[in-house]
């Protein structure tokens, strides 16, 4: 892999004026939070922008996955099974999943079993463009 380090203020000459970022390394890549948020204002201390990190909250609330939730649940299986194509059981799960309370948002119905990313996007895309 190759890296490329840009150094100046290239931000600048392309009229960018602020930034945010995740709290980078933090969650999957076990790097201890504090440590990462001081790495990360050492770095972009320097710079004269506005910069923004955010800490991922599990619990925090998704509007898209509220109106996809709502969405979905308000249809009978039936009706979703013809306008996506997907298999009986895929839909299942994922109803079953979004009545869960302990799913606050679109990325956790990944971690619902037997239910890939391929099922999710129709899911959602079909939820999404029906929406009104």
């Amino acid at each position: 892999m190759s890296v490329k380090i840009i150094k100046g203020n290239i931000y600048k000459e392309k009229g960018i004026e602020s930034i945010a970022f995740p709290l980078l390394g933090a969650d999957k890549g076990g790097i201890n939070q504090e440590k990462s948020l001081s790495i990360m204002k050492g770095y972009l201390d320097t710079i004269d922008i506005e910069v923004e990190i955010y800490q991922y909250d599990m619990k925090a609330k998704d509007d898209l996955y509220e109106k996809t939730k709502e969405k979905i649940l308000s249809l009978d299986i039936s009706e979703i099974l013809k306008k996506t194509k997907l298999r009986k059981d895929y839909v299942k799960k994922i109803t079953d999943a979004l009545s869960q309370p302990n799913i606050y948002q679109l990325n956790q119905l990944a971690r619902t079993k037997g239910v890939g990313i391929k099922t999710l996007e129709k899911l959602f895309l079909f939820a999404n463009t029906t929406i009104k």
